[in-house]
């Protein structure tokens, strides 16, 4: 469910940060950089969903240039005899027509 590694090294880097003068090692500043890590995992993970801004970019491509972007990336996998250069123009023309 949560990346726990993920956690130790934001809880790491906070620490570090945190306690940059600092020589040595102490455990109720770091319990409370882990307990802050802890906490931004469990808010990214409530609000992933509900928040474009927190889930990652959002896609705003109509069905239909998702469709043409989907075929154009297929044709790398053709084998190396195809021009597909003159397919990729032609699919675009082809969308640019029905739009």
């Amino acid at each position: 469910m949560f990346d726990r590694r993920a956690i130790m090294q934001d809880a790491w880097a906070r620490y570090r940060i945190e306690r940059a003068g600092f020589s040595k090692f102490s455990q109720a500043a770091f319990r409370r950089c882990l307990l802050q890590a802890w906490e931004k995992a469990k808010f990214r993970a409530r609000y992933a969903n509900q928040s474009p801004v927190l889930g990652g970019p959002v896609d705003h491509r109509t069905d239909a240039q998702r469709q043409m972007d989907e075929r154009i990336d297929a044709l790398k996998y053709l084998s190396a005899r195809y021009d597909i250069a003159a397919m990729e123009r032609s699919i675009r023309a082809e969308y640019a027509r029905a739009a």
